[in-house]
């Protein structure tokens, strides 16, 4: 954004890359933050475009994670205009979740306030929430999911468009 605010559009795990290579370069500054710590590999989008123009099977892997991030991408945007902050966290979590395959994971209130651009009053009010009904257990610094049935109900409905988008994008990524 012109002011430099910087707010979530798509969450990346081990599945993908965070970045739409094939769309650089353009005037738009993407940046891509670790949020939960682990393995992550840089690199600069020219290399990768060379070497994508030297290998057809890394092109189509490239190629189809970047689709997946771009549609990801559109279903958030509209997402965080239609649903309340508790559809959304529980839906967040769900993701970060099945992204990193546990059900506990460190993550603070600040990082949620700036994956779903609200602040961080509002994160907290909303996870205070999920809480209350048993679907989280908050921790200083991590979460656990406690309920995870009960937290998908809870979620908006884009957590499940989502997670059959990512079925169908990743499931041609292993063909």
């Amino acid at each position: 954004m012109p002011d430099n605010t910087l707010f979530e559009v798509a969450t990346v795990g081990c599945e993908g890359i965070s970045s739409p290579v094939f769309l650089q370069p353009t005037n738009i500054s993407l940046t891509s933050i670790c949020l939960i710590a682990g393995t992550a590999l840089k690199i600069k989008a020219e290399v990768l475009l060379n070497e994508v123009k030297k290998n057809r099977t890394l092109a189509r892997q490239v190629f189809l994670s970047s689709i997946g991030l771009i549609s990801q991408s559109i279903v958030r945007t509209s997402c965080n205009q239609r649903h309340s902050v508790e559809e959304r966290a529980a839906a967040l979590l769900l993701r970060i979740s099945d992204q990193i395959n546990t059900q506990r994971f460190p993550l603070t209130h600040q990082k949620i306030s700036l994956m779903l651009n609200v602040g961080r009053p509002r994160v907290t009010a909303a996870l205070g929430l999920l809480q209350d009904l048993k679907l989280i257990d908050l921790r200083r610094g991590a979460i656990s999911i406690l309920d995870r049935r009960r937290l998908i109900e809870v979620s908006c409905p884009c957590y499940n468009i989502l997670k059959k988008e990512d079925a169908c994008v990743y499931q041609r990524l292993l063909d």
